[in-house]
């Protein structure tokens, strides 16, 4: 208990405070995004997204890449690299996705599971793949609200920004590299779903759901053995009795 005591907490603290530390130090060379017009495009985004909760914008000298960061307080981290009207969208597209989904808790959770499991060398592999699911489902999700039309030019957004993803992402979300040729190869292999696609998912998922549920006959082919051992029983105690 107490080697596993150790690992874990070493894994959750440590990570725990590498996110603490990082996250002080880029608020404290942010800046708040004053632009009417980068507010508004904000503004808009949320909009298309169904998001009421109030999402922070700043500027940090810091940062190549854009960054989604806080549990309870969003906050959605420029770099001063000014974008493109249009990559802007993309961006905050995909980190209000992230806020949507509430990404940044599921990766809580991930750090967690890892720190429970640290001497389980799959639960490493998890977090990674569990990490880049995220990241293409965001992906496939913005999309899906641009339409399937626009996939290349969401792809190339992702080469222009020559994104680089840090080492700790475990509570925060950033638009940077995770597996990007992956991405890129997802983004423009995704095709636009049929209604028999949805039908034959809905029905596959009805079937199996049925099947799993469907109660075991054993009892049913096993009950005259049960009633013969019951005879065999009283049979017995009536003869001892005697």
């Amino acid at each position: 208990p107490a080697i596993w005591l150790a690992g874990a907490a070493t894994v959750l603290v440590g990570q725990g405070g590498i996110y603490l530390a990082t996250r002080k130090k880029l608020l404290r060379w942010s800046t708040a995004v004053e632009e009417p017009r980068t507010k508004l495009l904000l503004s808009r985004c949320q909009q298309e997204l169904g998001m009421q909760e109030q999402v922070r914008l700043m500027r940090c000298c810091l940062l190549d890449t854009p960054m989604l960061m806080g549990l309870w307080r969003p906050c959605i981290l420029l770099p001063e690299v000014e974008l493109e009207e249009q990559q802007l969208r993309y961006v905050l597209l995909h980190e209000l996705s992230h806020r949507r989904r509430r990404d940044l808790w599921l990766k809580f959770l991930l750090l967690v599971a890892k720190a429970v499991h640290w001497f389980n060398p799959l639960v490493w592999v998890m977090y990674v793949l569990a990490n880049r699911d995220l990241e293409l489902s965001c992906d496939e999700m913005v999309l899906r609200l641009l339409g399937i039309e626009n996939r290349s030019a969401y792809a190339m957004a992702l080469l222009e920004m020559e994104e680089k993803r840090s080492g700790f992402g475990a509570l925060y979300s950033a638009f940077g590299k995770n597996a990007i040729e992956e991405r890129i190869g997802a983004i423009m292999k995704m095709k636009k779903r049929s209604l028999l696609s949805v039908v034959m998912a809905v029905v596959l998922v009805f079937t199996l759901t049925a099947c799993l549920a469907t109660s075991p006959v054993e009892e049913e082919t096993s009950a005259p053995a049960a009633e013969e051992k019951n005879t065999i029983k009283s049979e017995t105690v009536s003869v001892t009795s005697e």
